[in-house]
């Protein structure tokens, strides 16, 4: 199994370094160092990026609710149902990466969800190595695993990264809360020293 886990990496890793290799990636590299160095901003940029925020947090917030990942009970786990977890997975990450970078617009609220983000990413996370694990290994070691006691440990992490599944996303698919993130995104509460003043101008 570890010796199948490490060729893996290899492949993993030799795919990664011909990618960053290709002239297409340094060319993308240098295309971003020059913006950087001589930004060209849209008209739009001319107004305070306090007035903006609603508009670019309103989609990135509807693109998170309206995965159909929301829709998976605790229950209904496997094959492509599983996949949805994992895509969902993909979405919160996004969400909070984009979150945390506005976060000194928005009070204490704002900080709690890209926290809860954070928390259900690492959990479905968790779920999605259980998975690529037990493909691996049933991969590895035949179709059917015959290791009971390495079952009972991939079944018992799975249900552990899920402990908490059925609450959150019945939290996700209720009106109200829906509606209250909604709300959250139009009062940006700007914190005085965190923000550079020509961004609140």
């Amino acid at each position: 199994m570890s010796e199948a886990l490490q060729k893996q990496r290899v492949k993993a890793f030799a795919r990664m370094k011909a990618v960053l290799s290709q002239p297409l990636y340094q060319e993308l590299k240098t295309t971003y160092a020059d913006w950087l160095k001589r930004p060209r901003y849209t008209p739009i940029a001319q107004l305070p990026l306090s007035v903006l925020l609603p508009d670019l947090l309103g989609p990135l917030l509807s693109h998170l609710l309206l995965h159909p990942g929301w829709l998976i009970s605790s229950q209904e786990t496997s094959g492509e149902k599983g996949m949805l977890l994992h895509e969902l997975r993909k979405a919160c990450k996004h969400a909070r990466y984009q979150a945390e970078f506005f976060m000194p617009f928005y009070g204490e609220q704002f900080q709690d969800w890209v926290a809860e983000i954070k928390a259900l990413q690492a959990q479905l996370g968790d779920f999605q190595d259980t998975q690529v694990f037990l493909e691996l290994a049933t991969k590895t070691l035949g179709r059917e695993l015959r290791l009971p006691d390495l079952q009972a440990a991939i079944e018992q992490k799975q249900q552990g990264a899920l402990v908490n599944w059925e609450e959150i996303r019945q939290k996700y698919l209720d009106e109200g809360f829906r509606y209250h993130l909604h709300q959250m995104l139009l009062q940006p509460t700007v914190k005085a020293g965190q923000v550079h003043p020509e961004l609140v101008r």
